[in-house]
């Protein structure tokens, strides 16, 4: 069911990110993927991968949507079975249920971002970190995997460092705490060569585009210290609800239902790990709290230490992955309570179906509506490109914002392939316009107004777009 929805997410969803990523990547030569890097938009990584579909076969769902799909689904598959080996089938099924379900985690599963492979990255890099602090044993296996998935991770999309940040200080501490010195070599060896990977994969955009490009875009400008201390409270409060199911726009904005919820799980959590240090568990329930539930709190509050250190405000999806690791706090509270109340029998799964209906229906009810602009500026772009299909061909002038341009274009290929038609964001010299895309038909000269136009009126969520015939 999840996949099929992620299916149809997919096909009804059509972003302006993603058809830049499109037009102005996928469809060029390899070249200008590794190493043009005009705005934050080129996450290489994704844009390689799509870029090698579409040399099999040539179309916009196909190379931008098919790739994602496939890797949200190996990452779904891959993180429950995860799970499932280091806790047990109620823990592994709720966390990730819920978090598949979340309203940014179905986003980004079907949109090519790079969010995805980030979330496989981070599975992969904290079952072998996990991996490594808890034997005794050499595993050549698991630091290769933190090595690859490192230099992976942050070549999909640059703030996979946050996620590295959790995992290098939790793996750092834990043999500190052991007192496994020798392996500290090991450690240190494999963290400088996943920085030294990344460096050498971004290479091209360092040359090409230069560093400021990379490292001087406004998602990592940092603030002045005043105005980021004074705003981190309100910023923590908006993402930790956002990554519990709290959308900006959705069925929960007013309520700030996600913020309280995320703190609830803190602290539900940290009364659990009391109990379990004062003897009042089970065994395997203590074994459980102090290790997978402590690993998965430190990679849920850490990387927050990154981002106070470079006093900047990374956007939600930055911290998606934490969505993750809270969750399975949430299934480890539930294992723990539902244990407790045994006695609920029969009624005890349609208690969880009913829970798990209306977390679905919620998340989900809130995506639509969260994406209602994008589904306006979609229906408009294929409403003017579909008129303009209609008209007799000529040259294109837009004055309209980039994104309207864009996706007008881009359904003007989808929909004739063959078409010659091409829109103009600034003119070309000696150009006679037959076409005028414009906000509205303000500024046209009375002689214009009886020739050929289409007017899509301004509504809630979309701007109005007007085109006019010129001659």
């Amino acid at each position: 069911m999840l996949t099929a929805i992620r299916f149809v997410i997919s096909l009804l969803l059509h972003t302006f990110d993603d058809i830049a990523s499109y037009s102005s990547f996928v469809q060029e030569k390899l070249i200008v993927v590794a190493s043009y890097y005009p705005v934050p938009n080129n996450h290489i990584l994704s844009n390689t991968i799509s870029w090698l579909f579409y040399q099999l076969y040539p179309g916009y769902w196909w190379s931008m949507r098919v790739p994602i799909l496939l890797v949200s689904t190996i990452g779904t598959i891959g993180w429950f079975l995860g799970l499932l080996r280091l806790t047990n089938f109620r823990i592994a099924a709720i966390a990730t249920g819920l978090f598949s379900f979340l309203e940014l985690s179905l986003f980004y599963a079907a949109e090519g971002r790079g969010y995805a492979l980030i979330f496989v990255c981070c599975s992969l890099g904290f079952f072998c970190s996990f991996s490594l602090a808890k034997s005794q044993a050499k595993h050549t296996v698991c630091w290769l995997g933190l090595l690859v998935v490192g230099i992976l991770g942050l070549y999909a999309v640059p703030t996979f460092a946050y996620f590295l940040v959790a995992a290098y200080s939790w793996l750092g501490w834990q043999l500190c705490r052991k007192g496994e010195s020798s392996r500290l070599i090991s450690f240190a060896l494999v963290g400088a060569a996943t920085v030294l990977g990344a460096v050498l994969l971004y290479t091209p955009v360092l040359l090409v585009s230069g560093p400021r490009a990379l490292v001087h875009n406004k998602f990592v400008q940092p603030l002045a210290m005043a105005r980021f201390f004074k705003e981190l409270p309100t910023y923590l409060f908006r993402v930790e609800g956002a990554l519990l199911g709290e959308s900006h726009n959705g069925v929960l904005a007013s309520f700030h239902v996600g913020s309280f919820a995320a703190g609830l799980v803190v602290i539900g959590f940290l009364l659990l790990v009391y109990a379990a240090r004062t003897g009042r568990l089970a065994e395997y329930q203590t074994k459980r709290v102090l290790s997978v539930g402590m690993a998965s709190l430190w990679f849920l509050l850490v990387p927050y230490l990154l981002m106070i250190a470079q006093r900047v405000q990374a956007p939600d999806r930055a911290f998606l992955f934490k969505a993750a690791f809270m969750f399975v706090l949430v299934g480890i509270e539930l294992d723990w309570l539902l244990h407790q109340y045994r006695a609920m029998g029969r009624r005890l799964p349609i208690v969880l179906g009913c829970g798990a209906g209306l977390w679905a229906s919620v998340q989900l009810g809130q995506l639509y509506k969260s994406n209602q602009l994008r589904f306006s500026y979609a229906s408009n772009a294929h409403a003017a490109a579909q008129w303009l299909l209609d008209q007799q061909p000529g040259p294109i002038l837009s004055h309209s914002p980039g994104y309207i341009t864009s996706t007008t274009q881009f359904f003007i290929v989808k929909q004739r392939p063959a078409s010659a038609l091409r829109i103009d964001e600034t003119p070309r010299q000696g150009v006679r316009y037959r076409y005028l895309i414009n906000p509205t038909s303000a500024g046209l000269h009375a002689e214009q107004t009886h020739l050929p136009s289409l007017h899509l009126p301004k509504t809630e969520n979309a701007e109005a777009v007007t085109i006019v015939s010129l001659w």
